[in-house]
């Protein structure tokens, strides 16, 4: 069943864009320094989707960050217990986000957007 939050928990769906890298023919996850940022929260996960999926404020960065997650963040400091998570791919063709499967490469990690 995972952890339970205790009654009243307040969430946030942090927006966070990434670049992957390529490192010896492999898909990795690069520096976090320079291969990801939290562009910013929204109260709700619906306008989260809206907004990435629209690429609101180039969040894509005219293309550098090709993935971007939205994830259901309780309050707190480096909170436990992500409970929703959303994927996103670039399409360059189509100029927007299109929501995609968990990339093989961000396998076991959380917490993209608190660093």
């Amino acid at each position: 069943m995972g952890y339970m939050h205790p009654k009243g928990t307040k969430f946030i769906y942090l927006v966070t864009c990434i670049r992957p890298i390529i490192v010896k023919d492999k898909l990795r996850f690069g520096s976090k320094k320079t291969s990801s940022r939290c562009w910013g929260w929204y109260s709700d996960m619906d306008t989260a989707t809206k907004h990435v999926k629209k690429n609101v404020t180039d969040i894509c960065e005219d293309g550098f960050y090709t993935f971007a997650v939205i994830e259901k963040v309780p309050a707190g400091i480096l909170p436990i217990g992500i409970e929703e998570v959303k994927w996103f791919q670039w399409s360059f063709l189509k100029n927007k986000f299109a929501v995609c499967k968990k990339p093989e490469w961000s396998e076991r990690t959380v917490n993209w957007g608190i660093s």
